[in-house]
């Protein structure tokens, strides 16, 4: 509490100021006040807007309107001039009377992108400050700068005015764009589900209610000194938990706590770093480099979650199968193990109580096996720190997850090479499943950077099927399509659609088929692709039996909680098959001599320079492309010609 004594009081603030003013002299206001004017000097303002007297927080007035006073003030606003100037006797006549009978008449402030500058009251905010008060009651004038998408403050601060130009949300700021959009219209849905008005003051309020709720927690928990801000963290959490305002304050201290992790993660990104450990070059020989528990495990227990049945999807089909062939290894592991799954999980936000009902199981690893469950699993993974959950997706940087997805872009980079070789048109069919559509464009960019390797002329058409899982007609439709503009070639998904299909290709999901073209009808099929996800199951499991380093010990703190097992061809989990009746001897030779290349790390797929379809350069020459930046690739190679669809003829 700061002493009643008006001198005592002003000489202990002018020591703080003084401090403070010491401290901070090499930053870029050398300890002082920022001054607005020098701000907007170079700023182009399209108006002002008289919001009123309002209630500000203290901590937001950051500066004063001109450079008048700011060598008066530190930059925490305490006083710097001598107690025996004019200005020292004011402060103390201010102060004694802020301790008799409060200060009453509003400060006068101008509000620029979120942050509030004194024009009349520096000394009353430097006294209230002093008295250690929150806040103050103020005189508020917008400066409205011009939009500018560029400048990354004002295109955040127009995402507030777009909203409403009036209402104010102090306390919440973002380090992106986005944000804040998302959070009104979670506010919205919320207003019009609970049969409250929808009119923007309302939503306004909920959201600055259910804000004021998460912020007092977050602080309280010691996450306030995160690199981050806490409307990032703020949105994070509502993209976890949803946007549920009035919490029990309870079960509002447990998830934010359960948090830390991923805001620690978050908080990385703030500062430009990108947290994910890749587990990706890894033979058969070499041991897992991670590990759960400090000794070997005597027992466990694993569960798989499958969106489909192995008899409608091909892509749960492999991963069943996997499963399959996990359970039958059980006798020769040196511990016992169970298997428990549940099949027709939904896809997104539905996936979480089925998931959640196999972990009342109390699993010890848990393999969500689509990447249609990843949106849930953040949550579960916090809500379920016991059990280790890994999900079938792309590396998810920054979140507290563990995933699993093979480089099959390998495969179809050395595909692509027989289909480039043996094409007779030099233009080949690429067939896309719908489940595939949202993924990176890496597979298809291989695919192509393959067949060019071998013939410069050679052209890919991509036809995206809309349905899964497709019918016969859906598989016929898209050869034909491809053929009538001169495929003779095309890689296509497996089809399952027979049990004698299923049985005599348990692992094949793509096949190069010689294309009729009349027709579309294949003539040969030259080539497959498989995938055989027991590798990776039967590794992770058998190293928590018989290793002190498996995925049950990764630590939960840091970047160290973010993993990614991105194994490729070398480890068996992917490969690629020729027909050699079919080849002939040279492709055959071409083949394996690129696939030894690639199984040595002699060569890889990505490798510069690599042009999009507009002739923009991503790769330079002879540069490499690290796995991130494959799977988070969206462009297309300038080599694809054409993108189809149904609809096409």
């Amino acid at each position: 509490m700061a002493d009643h004594d008006a001198s005592s009081a002003y000489k202990a603030a002018r020591s703080a100021g003084r401090k403070y003013l010491s401290d901070h002299a090499k930053n870029d206001f050398k300890g002082y006040l920022p001054v607005l004017d020098d701000r907007v000097r170079d700023a182009d303002l399209v108006g002002e807007i008289n919001l009123g007297v309002r209630e500000v927080p203290l901590s937001k007035i950051i500066g004063t309107r001109t450079a008048a006073r700011s060598n008066a003030f530190a930059g925490n606003f305490m006083p710097l001039l001598a107690e025996n100037t004019e200005f020292g006797a004011k402060w103390c006549k201010l102060y004694a009377s802020h301790i008799e009978e409060g200060i009453r008449e509003p400060i006068k402030i101008y509000e620029y992108i979120n942050r509030y500058f004194v024009q009349e009251g520096n000394k009353r905010v430097s006294v209230l400050r002093w008295c250690g008060a929150v806040s103050a009651y103020a005189r508020v004038t917008r400066l409205v700068p011009r939009r500018d998408e560029d400048n990354q403050a004002v295109s955040i601060y127009y995402e507030f005015l777009d909203f409403d130009r009036r209402e104010v949300f102090d306390n919440l700021w973002f380090s992106h764009r986005g944000v804040f959009t998302s959070l009104i219209e979670f506010s919205r849905r919320y207003c019009t589900d609970a049969g409250l008005d929808t009119d923007n003051k309302t939503i306004a309020r909920v959201l600055r209610e259910s804000y004021s709720d998460f912020r007092r927690v977050y602080k309280e928990a010691g996450f306030a000194s995160l690199p981050l801000t806490t409307g990032d963290a703020f949105g994070q959490y509502v993209e976890i938990f949803g946007f549920e305002p009035q919490v029990d304050p309870e079960l509002l201290d447990t998830r934010v706590r359960s948090c830390e992790t991923q805001f620690r993660l978050l908080s990385l990104t703030s500062i430009g770093e990108t947290a994910v450990n890749t587990v990706e070059m890894r033979s058969r020989e070499e041991k897992t480099p991670l590990g759960i528990f400090s000794k070997k495990r005597q027992s466990l227990k694993v569960a798989f979650a499958f969106e489909a049945t192995p008899d409608t999807d091909l892509w749960t089909r492999t991963h069943k199968l996997a499963m399959g062939r996990l359970a039958c290894r059980t006798e020769d592991l040196p511990g016992r193990l169970e298997i428990i799954s549940a099949s027709n999980v939904p896809a997104g936000a539905g996936s979480y109580e089925p998931i959640d009902r196999l972990l009342d199981e109390h699993p010890d690893i848990l393999f969500a096996t689509s990447p249609n469950m990843s949106g849930e699993l953040l949550r579960l993974s916090l809500e379920h720190p016991e059990t280790a959950i890994l999900c079938c997706d792309g590396a998810k940087p920054n979140q507290n997850v563990m995933t699993y997805f093979p480089r099959m872009y390998e495969a179809d980079w050395l595909i692509g090479i027989l289909a480039g070789a043996m094409t007779g048109t030099d233009v080949i069919g690429f067939v896309t499943p719908a489940n595939f559509h949202r993924s990176s464009t890496q597979n298809i960019n291989a695919f192509a950077l393959g067949a060019r390797l071998v013939n410069p002329r050679v052209q890919i058409l991509e036809y995206r099927m809309e349905k899964s899982p497709p019918s016969d007609a859906d598989f016929i439709r898209a050869r034909r399509s491809l053929a009538l503009r001169g495929a003779d070639m095309a890689l296509c998904p497996h089809q399952i659609n027979t049990p004698l299909v299923r049985k005599a290709f348990p692992g094949v999901y793509a096949q190069l088929h010689m294309l009729d073209l009349r027709t579309g009808h294949p003539k040969d099929t030259i080539g497959a692709l498989a995938l055989d996800w027991s590798v990776l199951y039967t590794q992770l499991v058998l190293d928590c039996f018989t290793t002190k380093s498996s995925i049950l010990d990764i630590s939960r703190v840091g970047s160290d909680a973010s993993i990614h097992f991105g194994w490729g061809m070398n480890t068996g989990i992917v490969d690629t098959y020729g027909v050699d009746a079919f080849m002939g001897h040279n492709a055959t030779r071409l083949l394996s001599i690129f696939r030894s290349l690639l199984l040595g790390d002699q060569i890889r797929p990505f490798e510069g320079p690599l042009y999009d379809r507009d002739g923009t350069l991503h790769l330079e020459k002879n540069d490499t492309m690290s796995l991130l930046d494959i799977e988070s690739m969206t462009w297309y190679h300038e080599a694809i010609a054409e993108i189809l669809t149904e609809k096409d003829p």
